[in-house]
């Protein structure tokens, strides 16, 4: 038979992720971390999510993660 899980679906628009993607980008430079790539992702399972060419530290991260509606983390960036 047919999977009838297919994985996790993006639920934001692409208006949306660009506006998100913007803030995120904005917040991370503001805070003295170079980054010229990041994507924005909100899961059923786990919320806002931020994608990045690199880590970003938890420091920098975290509260630019908050800022965007994500949640509150002790983590660094999701790089690829």
């Amino acid at each position: 038979g047919a999977p009838t899980n297919v994985g996790a679906t993006d639920l934001l628009d692409e208006k949306t992720a660009d506006e998100l993607t913007r803030r995120y980008l904005q917040c991370v430079n503001a805070a003295g971390f170079k980054l010229e790539w990041a994507s924005v992702h909100q899961f059923s399972e786990v919320g806002i999510m931020v994608k990045t060419a690199v880590d970003v530290p938890a420091p920098v991260h975290g509260p630019c993660l908050k800022s965007i509606g994500g949640p509150s983390t002790d983590n660094s960036s999701w790089s690829l």
